[in-house]
């Protein structure tokens, strides 16, 4: 039997997400995840919040100093530096299972269990691929002073066709490569969480059949509110600084100025803790 360092991992790139790093690291950790493997890709806020998990050895931090959107989305996958290529080349060693997910998402098991040993029941699987369950902004037009969690809580129905995507956890000595952010191919079967086989469409983030919510789900804050669809989200893609807007350039100005005062103040972890019934949404 071979033994690892941490059992289960979380691999995540990110760009310009200092607001939410602390909730989402911490409600992470609650549910069982060991240890952290962060890359970020330019980002231009204050992340130095990262600094005591990186002392603390619960976070292994890399800069991924690659222009996303210049670069055909393709050809980020062929390049071994990819934060997931780098992550599965260097750690798959020392990490069991790693989980492959944005900033903005969240992963819940229904019956409130640890994660780690939610996922016994799967063995030594190559791959657990996992429904999205996506929320929409909630009626917030700008940043909320409040958790991700308790400020997004309006959804689609569960059958909404952008549920139909996943997110995987991953035996990373199985993966082979990647073509896409959601699934990699793997040396067996990937499993979805009633134990069934994902029949997903290569290079696609979907998994062809009906969505499932019961045993694991990860929530999907892709949006968040307004402000941050426009200033931080479609940011990373276009330069907002050619609208030339006085509501844009005011809104950047204020921006540039001011600290991530929601990481600096942010309430710890026992308000994640209740918020048990949002997370059976």
């Amino acid at each position: 039997m071979a033994f690892y360092k941490y059992e289960l991992s979380i691999c995540a790139m990110y760009k310009n997400e200092a607001k939410h790093l602390l909730e989402w690291l911490e409600y992470h950790r609650m549910i069982g995840v060991e240890h952290f493997y962060l890359y970020n890709n330019l980002s231009t806020d204050d992340h130095t919040l990262l600094e005591p998990y990186m002392r603390e050895g619960i976070v292994n931090y890399h800069d991924y100093n690659v222009d996303i959107p210049s670069v055909h989305w393709l050809m980020h996958f062929r390049d071994p530096d990819y934060p997931y290529n780098h992550c599965v080349k260097t750690y798959a060693h020392e990490s069991c299972r790693i989980a492959f997910i944005d900033i903005d998402e969240f992963i819940v098991v229904r019956s409130g269990e640890d994660l780690k040993k939610a996922l016994l029941k799967y063995g030594e699987f190559p791959g657990l691929a996992i429904n999205w369950l996506c929320f929409g902004s909630s009626n917030n037009y700008t940043e909320p002073d409040k958790l991700v969690l308790e400020s997004y809580f309006l959804r689609p129905p569960r059958d909404h066709p952008d549920n139909e995507c996943v997110k995987s956890i991953v035996n990373p000595r199985h993966v082979k490569e990647w073509h896409s952010v959601h699934i990699p191919t793997v040396d067996g079967t990937i499993l979805r969480p009633d134990l069934s086989p994902c029949i997903a469409v290569q290079g696609v983030n979907l998994c062809t059949q009906p969505v499932q919510h019961d045993e694991m789900v990860v929530f999907h804050y892709r949006r968040k509110s307004k402000e941050y669809c426009i200033f931080t989200k479609i940011g990373r893609l276009v330069d907002l600084k050619i609208l030339k807007t006085p509501i844009v350039n005011s809104h950047q100005t204020a921006k540039a100025s001011s600290t991530s005062t929601t990481a600096t103040s942010w309430i710890g972890r026992s308000r994640i803790a209740s918020l048990g019934i949002v997370l059976k949404t």
